[in-house]
């Protein structure tokens, strides 16, 4: 479980691709150590670790074929930079949201514009998520807990403010980039029960 509360950008320095799916390692630049098996969150995907070398700062993680077709980790290169935030421990505030790591799918950046000391975003988001989204809602964009400002039909806006916007990947992103998504589980839970009402 992650709360969307970015801790760091961290680049990647190797990815192999076997079979339907991919290895990829991360120079985490870490002060602590991570354990075997922990769970560890970049653009908003839960990557478990397959192996550490506390010396060199290198984390490896294996991605699956359906990590790859539901999210933008389908063109990760070496040299990308991603959103960092390890797994919630009970004593943390949860500043964000609740946060899965289990991506719903990807979204296109239609463009950026600065207003007042801000930055909002466009997306165009999968029709079938449309209706998990509502104005004021969060949202999990690369990871990161965000409120949706407006929205108009498969398109919602975001407002980032600039220490948001310095701190994570997003400053990076292109129009026409393709980012994760993680929808707020809680309505996934509500349409589920309403249905078998």
């Amino acid at each position: 479980m992650f709360s969307g509360i970015i801790e760091r950008k961290s680049k990647v320095v190797e990815v192999s691709r076997q079979g339907g799916g991919a290895d990829v390692v991360v120079n985490l630049d870490l002060q602590e150590d991570l354990a075997l098996g922990e769970s560890v969150a970049f653009d908003g995907v839960c990557l478990t670790v397959i192996d550490w070398n506390r010396e060199k700062n290198l984390a490896k993680f294996h991605l699956s074929s359906e990590t790859l077709e539901k999210s933008h980790f389908k063109n990760v290169q070496v040299g990308q930079y991603l959103n960092v935030e390890r797994a919630l421990r009970l004593s943390d505030r949860l500043s964000g949201h609740y946060v899965q790591g289990h991506v719903d799918g990807c979204a296109t950046l239609i463009a950026v514009t600065t207003i007042d000391q801000t930055y909002e975003l466009k997306f165009q988001l999968p029709e079938a998520l449309v209706r998990y989204t509502v104005t004021k809602g969060s949202i999990a964009i690369q990871g990161v807990s965000l409120t949706i400002n407006s929205l108009e039909g498969n398109m919602i806006s975001i407002r980032v403010i600039p220490h948001t916007w310095d701190v994570t990947s997003l400053s990076s992103l292109k129009v026409g980039d393709l980012v994760n998504i993680e929808v707020d589980v809680l309505a996934k839970y509500v349409e589920r029960m309403m249905g078998h009402a």
